[in-house]
């Protein structure tokens, strides 16, 4: 394949990749066949943010076995982030936000590793390396930059560390203002497309408090004597009640 054709490859993946209709894994299944058809006019392609496509092509993947699946879009992912140029002072932008879009899409790929396959310590290992691939976006990431991308790579942050709490490595105090943070700033985000972010980070302050290793008080005596707990019920309810709320409207 010369330059153009391999520049049509790529964008009939894009094309498969956002088709509505149709079979949806036989769409993605064709993307992927395009995007490695673009990747042979040189078979050690280099080209990152091609491979972070192939490998985000994996992740979304629906047919072959799931895990298998996550794995390939893990390691493909892995080269993306080896391949992209050092970061300097006359990077631009785009080429920042890419290795951002690289390091957030790892994550994502982490995160999504079945936790049945993995034992605990492996489980651990994978999201405090999300974690940390996150963070290495949020670096980059701004919201001043682009109010969508930070928020994309600051909730995905956020399930990690509520993944996390799981294992008692993290608590709901590192969780928490990680979501706020979305949360917050719920009043700017214009675009109603976009209005899923705030419901998504009441969701997962409503999966972290599930998730919480500080136990409610059962006992009705004990309970009327612990005000601060009964706030934390209030808000736990609240949290989840918002979620749904804002879930529905961007289902609609």
């Amino acid at each position: 394949l010369g330059v153009n054709a391999a520049a049509l490859q790529e964008d009939l993946a894009t094309a498969l990749f956002r088709r509505r209709g149709g079979n949806r894994a036989d769409n993605l299944e064709r993307a992927i066949v395009a995007i490695r058809e673009a990747l042979k006019p040189d078979q050690s392609s280099r080209d990152s943010y091609l491979l972070m496509r192939y490998g985000v092509l994996y992740m979304e993947r629906i047919y072959g076995d799931y895990t298998e699946n996550i794995q390939k879009a893990i390691d493909v992912l892995r080269i993306a982030l080896d391949a992209h140029v050092p970061l300097d002072s006359t990077t631009s932008l785009e080429l920042k936000d890419r290795k951002a879009m690289i390091h957030t899409n790892l994550a994502v790929a982490l995160i999504r590793l079945p936790q049945s396959d993995l034992t605990d310590d492996q489980r651990i290992e994978k999201l405090n390396e999300a974690v940390e691939h996150c963070q290495r976006a949020l670096e980059i990431r701004s919201v001043e930059i682009s109010l969508y991308d930070w928020a994309y790579s600051q909730l995905n942050l956020a399930q990690a560390l509520a993944d996390l709490m799981l294992y008692g490595v993290k608590s709901i105090s590192d969780v928490l203002p990680v979501c706020l943070a979305v949360i917050d700033r719920q009043s700017s985000f214009d675009d109603p497309a976009h209005s899923h972010f705030v419901g998504m980070a009441y969701e997962i302050t409503g999966y972290a408090h599930r998730r919480s290793q500080d136990t409610l008080p059962t006992d009705s005596q004990q309970f009327n004597t612990a005000p601060l707990q009964q706030l934390e019920m209030v808000q736990r309810r609240l949290f989840t009640c918002q979620a749904f709320t804002f879930a529905h409207a961007w289902a609609i």
